[in-house]
């Protein structure tokens, strides 16, 4: 169905993005094919999305997929061409851009900030955001944009194939009796504390073209929402950061904005990791060998190596990724255990962590966080799954400690100073070389 657009060069009217801050070298992407998602959405592409749409709850207006595939053909072709519209202009409709939020409790203790924030974004909204998502995973993963060893909300990958490479990267050096290291990390509030700039400084780095930067970024940072609760609906709030979880380019923003740690890891160490030789094959050749160094779901990573220099080192990086971008790991969930590893080669981590209290506009708060150095038998969970890098268990009360949280080096007695680090931060020349407290966009 032929609908009648606006003019590419209409002015949008969201909040224009911040100009780009400039990224340090090693920040910078390889150079990809250029993607981009804002070509006219057909009405094959329309009824094929609304088709696919789960039941979920609705949004504030109450009006979910189901009654939008009760529309009249008529109705269908206006819903239609506003979403084209959007595309053509990069902007959504204010309405579109509220939601209300729902905190559905973690396990463990019942605080306000052991919740799990679901947005509940207009189904027409997920309709649209749906064909572009389908768009822009298509051609990242044709243009090689996403790491391989990102195995989070992509078509083909799933949860539980990182924890079996895991797994088998273990079973491996037992083996072979191989000394293996093995670090789980988790980013607090990930999806809910990215900044706009971020994402902008992701898009640009896997080749998005500026127009598709725009389209996504008016939906990053801008639009409103309220808490939904037993006790009723809370004011209305702005929303400046984060992305809805709930929405549906929400996943693969989020692994874009990873992909920087990765790719950078990939490129800086490419011999570290533990590299697997399975048997050779019957008649057929030699197995290609298998390098296993950084796995990860969406915001939970984990990284394998074989020695302490590659572990801190990559370590490093991770910590100063997250500074860098105003973003906080969880202590609680950074467990690093090895196994076959010599008395005289048992170090713990350091890591650069972001204090949460910091306040925008100043100098931001780091601490550096000691990660010590578990026994082969300390048991780690990782995406739903527990293991020892010793692959034994011990006793049964081990399961209990899993969740022992990292020692921690008490902060300084005041905020780190901007253009200083930390006392006891490690540099060395294997370091993401940020300078995150005078170059990053957050200070």
């Amino acid at each position: 169905m032929a609908v009648p657009v606006p003019d590419s060069s209409a002015a949008s009217s969201h909040r224009e993005p911040p100009p780009p801050a400039t990224p340090p070298t090693a920040y910078q992407f390889p150079r990809f094919a250029p993607t981009d998602i804002n070509s006219d959405i057909s009405e094959a592409d329309y009824e094929a999305s609304l088709e696919a749409a789960p039941a979920s709850a609705a949004g504030p207006s109450g009006v979910s997929s189901a009654l939008l595939r009760l529309l009249p053909k008529e109705a269908s072709k206006y819903l239609l061409l506003l979403m084209n519209y959007c595309v053509r202009l990069r902007c959504f409709p204010t309405k579109w851009r509220h939601c209300y939020v729902y905190l559905i409790p973690k396990p463990g203790e019942r605080t306000a900030s052991n919740v799990r924030p679901i947005s509940l974004v207009e189904d027409a909204l997920k309709v649209l955001t749906r064909i572009l998502n389908r768009r822009l995973v298509d051609q990242l993963l044709a243009s090689g944009a996403i790491s391989p060893n990102q195995w989070g909300f992509l078509r083909g990958r799933g949860s539980t194939i990182p924890y079996h490479i895991l797994i088998s990267a273990l079973e491996d050096a037992a083996e072979r009796k191989l000394p293996i290291r093995s670090g789980t990390y988790d980013i607090c509030r990930a999806f809910d504390s990215i900044e706009p700039w971020s994402l902008q400084d992701a898009y640009r780095g896997a080749g998005i073209t500026p127009r598709s930067m725009e389209l996504l970024g008016a939906l990053d940072g801008t639009g409103t929402a309220q808490v939904l609760s037993a006790a009723g609906l809370s004011g209305v709030f702005n929303r400046e950061r984060g992305v809805p979880q709930g929405e549906t380019l929400s996943p693969i923003k989020f692994v874009l904005w990873l992909e920087a740690f990765l790719q950078h890891v990939s490129r800086a160490y490419p011999n570290a990791g533990h590299t697997m030789r399975p048997p050779a094959g019957d008649g057929e050749g030699d197995p290609e060998e298998a390098r296993v160094c950084t796995l990860a779901l969406a915001d939970d990573v984990a990284v394998v190596t074989t020695t302490h220099a590659d572990s801190q080192a990559i370590t490093g990086c991770f910590g100063d990724f997250l500074a860098y971008h105003a973003v906080s790991a969880k202590p609680s969930k950074t467990h690093y255990a090895g196994a076959r590893i010599p008395a005289r080669d048992r170090h713990p981590l350091q890591m650069t962590v972001f204090d949460a209290s910091s306040v925008k506009g100043s100098p931001p708060i780091l601490r550096v966080d000691t990660i010590p150095l578990r026994k082969d038998n300390h048991v780690i969970r990782y995406l739903g799954g527990y293991f020892t890098v010793g692959l034994g268990w011990g006793d049964s009360g081990a399961l209990t400690r899993a969740g022992t949280p990292a020692e921690t080096v008490p902060s300084p007695a005041s905020p780190a100073q901007s253009g200083s680090q930390s006392p006891g931060l490690p540099v060395g020349s294997a370091r993401w070389r940020w300078q995150y407290t005078i170059t990053s966009p957050w200070c």
